[in-house]
């Protein structure tokens, strides 16, 4: 009875039931009703089976179509953000590009400007070169001198590199190949003479302390002064007595030490202050202005030579014996150079050797 209501038995088997009631054996397989029920079954569950595939399949393509219309609107969102970033930075560039192009009209308005000034101010006008080193000299001004920050790029520039120390035994040998020609007693001495002349190459503060003989500094006394210098902290200062003291006691030595027994080796390197410090410890030992000391040890690298003022105006009146330069400032024409270049001898009189005199003059 179970099986009947269950599987919707149909009446044929149904009286064959009835008859194993009666006492006879009932074979379900024998029984075609059963069979026909057990086909429906099969069917069903076929259908169902059917139905649900059809539906995951719709299901699928339904969840890739929503993923593509997706995927495709990030994309398009993606290149419109990317076209939006691009439109930016070509604005940004744009705007950046014609701000410089604004300004570069602006300096060269400022320019003209202090030009049409200068020729205002200087009636002879005002004409500008540029020398091979990369000076622009202009007739009526003063050139720049070096300062010892310039002097210190060349000496840590090395064929385009730059180092941010200073090997202090090539500092100590550059100094010792500029002493050779005009770094030495005989030049101090020289411009002490002046000085009892009335020439004025210190201030009156460092003129006071000026009491000493002009010292021929040694590899030895400049690698001592190194290493004091370097040893002592970055807010000591020498005075001149103490300066003075420590030089002395190096010369008495008098036996030509290596520079390892005064603390200088190739592992020996000068920063930017204890450079500057040596370089005006040095100028006051030898007396010999910085301006100038300076001047020589940059034309020994550079290959060029830049007079400061002081010496200049020193050579022009030790020429002229004129020391109006010294209280009205230096004044230089051709003429001027023409006349000393002669009287120094330094151009054929013949004009047979040598470059045209208008050509060294230019």
């Amino acid at each position: 009875r179970r099986l009947i209501w269950e599987y919707d038995v149909p009446p044929e088997a149904s009286a064959a039931l009835d008859e194993e009631e009666e006492g006879r054996r009932w074979l379900p397989k024998l029984d075609p009703g059963m069979a026909e029920a057990v086909r429906k079954l099969q069917e069903r569950r076929d259908n169902a089976e059917r139905r649900e595939k059809i539906f995951e399949n719709r299901q699928a393509k339904i969840v890739a179509k929503v993923k593509a219309a997706a995927e495709a609107a990030e994309a398009v969102a993606a290149e419109f953000q990317k076209q939006q970033e691009l439109e930016l930075l070509e604005n940004a560039a744009r705007a950046k590009k014609l701000q410089k192009k604004r300004k570069k009209k602006r300096k060269k308005k400022q320019r003209e400007a202090a030009s049409a000034q200068k020729d205002k101010d200087q009636p002879w006008g005002s004409k500008a070169w540029t020398s091979d080193d990369g000076w622009v000299w202009t007739h009526g001004v003063q050139f720049p001198e070096i300062s010892a920050n310039e002097l210190w790029d060349m000496l840590v520039s090395d064929n385009g590199q730059v180092c941010p120390f200073l090997s202090a035994e090539d500092f100590i040998d550059h100094f010792m190949g500029c002493r050779a020609y005009t770094l030495n007693r005989g030049f101090s001495e020289a411009l002490s003479l002046f000085e009892a002349q009335g020439f004025a190459f210190w201030s009156a503060e460092d003129a006071l302390n000026m009491t000493h003989e002009p010292e021929e500094l040694s590899r030895q006394q400049v690698a001592h002064l190194c290493t004091l210098h370097l040893q002592a902290p970055s807010d000591r200062h020498f005075s001149p007595e103490e300066l003075l003291q420590e030089v002395v006691r190096v010369r008495e030595w008098r036996a030509p030490e290596p520079l390892e027994a005064f603390g200088v080796d190739v592992d020996t390197y000068l920063r930017l202050p204890v450079y500057k410090r040596v370089l005006r410890a040095m100028s006051w030992l030898m007396r010999i202005p910085e301006s100038i000391l300076i001047c020589e040890m940059a034309w020994s690298r550079s290959k060029t030579f830049h007079m400061p003022a002081t010496l200049a105006a020193l050579v022009l009146c030790s020429a002229t014996s004129d020391r109006s330069a010294l209280v009205s400032g230096l004044k230089f024409n051709a003429n001027d150079m023409n006349r000393m270049c002669y009287a120094f001898s330094t151009v054929d009189a013949n004009g047979k050797q040598g470059i045209p005199m208008s050509t060294s003059i230019s």
